[in-house]
């Protein structure tokens, strides 16, 4: 089973932190996503990946509060139709419902939900998937904090703020941040508010575009619902099996969870095969890693899973009709 995916919108505000985002930007390229394509909402990257880049991010700053300061840099409109849905609801309530609808847009391993119990109430975030980081929870909790006191044109601080971590990431940050109790080791990540807090009209809501704005975040939902050609799942396993050794077809044949058989059917269905899936990637991710980056020779061969240098110039060679030095040399260093 493919893992779930993460919206590109998700690492606008991380990297806008950032005065060099170059190492987050390799790890983009190992996983096929090209620097020109950050700026791409239609992008969408595997969960795994960006926790990658959060470790990454969180390495380089050594800030444990990364998460909720890139919380804090999220800007109206970052988080597209769905956004604009929720903005042009009756009050918070109607706007909450309507997140939680279309979170998937965002964030496909993360569920929403609003909860009304007695006086009490609470817009939960359960994430699912791939262990995540607890800057990761930082981060949603603040993002959707902060889209809230947008939509209701005020700040007022929550009765309580959950975490699913079991430690604060920096405690000082969460008195600054939330100024209420946060309680950690709880089923979900969630706002607590004053019921009442959900009748709160949206500031500027125009009802007469939710439907247009609703039929468009429907739309884009059922694109990302709709299943992958098995060239892209094959690709996207590829890419990741490069990173840890050679890539197998029956490897990805388990991964996939078919027989090899039928993956090889279905990939003859598609015009291609598994050998030369793994040719294209290998390509591509050599003509990046030579175009922009320093790294040796011999360590592409090695994270491209060649048994030699000589085996990777051989196929550099057939590729490009040069060895790896000679286009090196010769590459134009321009943006993707």
């Amino acid at each position: 089973m493919k893992p779930p995916t993460v919206s590109i919108r998700m690492i606008w505000p991380f990297a806008r932190l950032m005065a060099d985002y170059q190492p987050e930007l390799r790890i983009l390229r190992a996983a096929g996503v090209r620097s020109a394509d950050l700026a791409d909402p239609d992008v969408r990257i595997a969960e795994p990946v960006a926790m990658e880049l959060l470790r990454t991010s969180l390495a380089k700053t050594g800030d444990p509060a990364l998460g909720l300061h890139a919380g804090e840099r999220v800007e109206p409109g970052d988080f597209g139709v769905m956004e604009y849905a929720a903005r042009s609801c009756t009050n918070l309530r109607q706007a909450l419902e309507c997140c939680s609808r279309y979170m998937r847009l965002l964030d496909e391993g993360t569920s929403a939900t609003t909860v009304e119990e007695g006086e009490v109430a609470s817009w939960q975030l359960q994430p699912a998937g791939v262990e995540r980081e607890p800057a990761a929870n930082d981060f949603s909790v603040v993002a959707a904090m902060l889209i809230g006191y947008r939509l209701i044109g005020l700040r007022a601080s929550p009765l309580e703020v959950h975490f699913v971590h079991r430690a604060p990431t920096d405690a000082g940050e969460y008195v600054r941040m939330f100024g209420c109790p946060v309680q950690l080791g709880r089923p979900a990540n969630a706002i607590v508010m004053p019921r009442a807090a959900f009748d709160l009209p949206v500031v500027g809501a125009n009802s007469d575009l939710l439907a247009a704005f609703e039929l468009e975040a429907g739309r884009q939902l059922a694109r990302l619902r709709a299943p992958r050609s098995v060239v892209a799942l094959v690709q996207g396993v590829v890419v990741e099996q490069l990173k840890t050794g050679g890539a197998t077809m029956p490897e990805a044949a388990k991964r996939l969870h078919m027989s090899v058989a039928t993956l090889r059917r279905r990939l003859d269905a598609e015009g291609t095969s598994h050998r030369e899936i793994v040719d294209n990637v290998r390509r591509a991710l050599a003509l990046e890693h030579l175009r922009s980056s320093s790294i040796a020779v011999s360590e592409v061969a090695f994270l491209l899973g060649f048994s030699s240098v000589q085996a990777f110039s051989r196929a550099f060679r057939r590729w490009t009709n040069r060895s790896p030095a000679e286009y090196r040399a010769t590459a134009t260093a321009t943006p993707d």
